[in-house]
């Protein structure tokens, strides 16, 4: 875009793209660099944020807080850098996780999906995908929570409350090589550096 300023820009620069009730995003195939936090929407609105790149944020890439009008759509997209919090952030009462694959994320404090609220579908999280961090997430009756091999699940360790709370169906059936770990996001020895690295019992509540 031409020389417009000093030429050393830092995450912060400026505050992100924010939407508020009732605005919607639909993002894709763009480049946010340089913002407090590249996607932040509060809103009844729909969300839709695909195949982007984010790079050098204070906040993470993209944060969802609210009823959202419908599940948010975060597929595909790239998180480079980001000096506090997860990658990406979820809170919402109708969570579909097959709308929330294929993310990166490199160079965060927290290199997650983060999770809060209810699942609204049942849903998979596949072998490979980033680790989820959960506050407190509900599985209702009648959704089924499904954990592929090898996931890591870690449960944020501020206020040893946060829950996995199942009112419906947990499927998580590891293997032998490739066991599905529930732990305290204070525990960096798997799922990447998350937290002080100094779990104790109870830094969660549990399932």
């Amino acid at each position: 875009g031409g020389s417009t300023g000093s030429g050393s820009p830092v995450a912060g620069d400026w505050e992100g793209i924010d939407v508020f009730s009732p605005g919607s995003i639909d993002l894709e195939h763009a480049d946010v660099d340089y913002a407090g936090e590249g996607v932040s929407a509060q809103t009844t609105g729909s969300v839709v944020v695909t195949n982007d790149a984010f790079t050098a944020t204070q906040y993470g890439g993209v944060g969802v807080s609210g009823n959202v009008g419908g599940p948010p759509t975060i597929e595909d997209n790239s998180v480079t850098g980001s000096q506090f919090g997860a990658g990406y952030y979820v809170q919402s009462t109708v969570i579909n996780l097959g709308l929330l694959t294929g993310n990166t994320s490199t160079g965060a404090v927290e290199n997650a999906v983060s999770l809060e609220g209810t699942l609204g579908s049942s849903g998979t999280w596949p072998t490979g995908a980033l680790p989820l961090i959960i506050g407190s997430l509900t599985v209702p009756a009648g959704i089924t929570l499904t954990l592929d091999p090898g996931v890591v699940v870690k449960a944020a360790a501020a206020s040893g409350t946060s829950v996995l709370n199942v009112e419906g169906t947990l499927d998580a059936v590891g293997t032998s090589g490739s066991p599905i770990t529930f732990t305290s996001t204070d525990d960096n020895s798997i799922g990447g550096s998350t937290g002080s690295g100094s779990p104790v019992a109870g830094d969660w509540e549990g399932i």
